[in-house]
């Protein structure tokens, strides 16, 4: 009789239901980490493998999207990614959508930054490009390079009108200007009105000087042909404009007044000397 060797007992190798139906289960309610056994051969083995390797996909890529959100939203790392390798199919898909969505705010997002930057250093020259890698923007997305480019042309034309003012009224002597800035409301207006006030009140407070000074001193007589010729050589200079005598003539003026006085009030005494000292012997 011929003995036989006896083979170890192998894993039951029949499927089962009841366990395959309640991990289905806990997957569908967003258990990801449920598994089943991997001990099985044959078909059963193979449909608990390929069971495992899903719930398996699915839980690394729901980590990387968690570890993302955090990156982007919370430390501001816009520039991040999925960093995930494509599995190919939907999966991949899934991971491309993801990481386009995220180059889609990024662009728009750094293009915003780059102009503040600019504003922020006095060049007034950047906008906002309202297109990205050949695509328009739209939607939301180009209302804000709109927004964006529409408050620098505002800043651009105010500081031109504010210097200008400034240039004609402090520099060149031309009172009377004002800044003109077409459709602007709220605190830009405020501001055009402020500089528009400041040039005002200094045109009239210049103006009141110079008729002033001539109710006091009177207008001049018709200047003599050297007169003429000294006014030609400076006629560059801001009072050339005014109304009236300049600083200068006006204190020469006030000087010969009191020179004149004083040789009144000498002469004077020394008539009332020789009065008192009677004649001549």
């Amino acid at each position: 009789m011929t003995e036989t060797a006896e083979l170890p007992a192998s894993p039951q190798q029949d499927l089962d239901p009841k366990l395959l139906l309640s991990a289905l289960r806990d997957f569908r309610r967003g258990d990801f980490t449920v598994r089943l056994p991997e001990d099985m051969d044959g078909m059963t083995g193979k449909i608990y493998d390929t069971f495992n390797e899903v719930v398996e996909t699915k839980q690394r890529l729901t980590n990387e999207f968690q570890r993302l959100s955090q990156a982007v939203s919370h430390e501001g790392r816009i520039t991040d990614r999925v960093a995930l390798y494509d599995p190919g199919g939907g999966w991949g898909e899934s991971i491309r959508a993801v990481n386009s969505l995220l180059a889609g705010y990024a662009i728009p997002t750094t293009e915003v930054a780059r102009v503040v930057s600019a504003i922020s250093r006095g060049d007034l020259s950047q906008t906002m490009a309202v297109e990205v890698e050949g695509r328009p923007l739209k939607g939301e997305f180009l209302q804000i390079a709109r927004t964006v480019n529409q408050t620098v042309d505002q800043l651009r034309v105010f500081a031109e009108q504010v210097s200008a003012v400034a240039r004609e009224v402090g520099t060149e002597g031309q009172l009377g200007g004002q800044a003109r800035v077409v459709s602007v409301a709220g605190v830009w207006k405020d501001l055009t009105d402020n500089v528009n006030t400041m040039a005002s009140n200094l045109t009239a407070q210049v103006r009141n000087i110079a008729e002033v000074a001539t109710a006091v001193f009177g207008r001049p007589r018709s200047p003599t042909p050297a007169a003429r010729s000294c006014s030609s050589r400076t006629r560059s200079t801001p009072w050339s404009t005014s109304r009236g005598p300049s600083p200068t003539e006006v204190t020469s003026a006030g000087a010969r007044g009191g020179h004149r006085r004083s040789a009144r009030r000498t002469g004077g005494g020394a008539r009332r000397r020789r009065d008192l000292a009677g004649p001549d012997r």
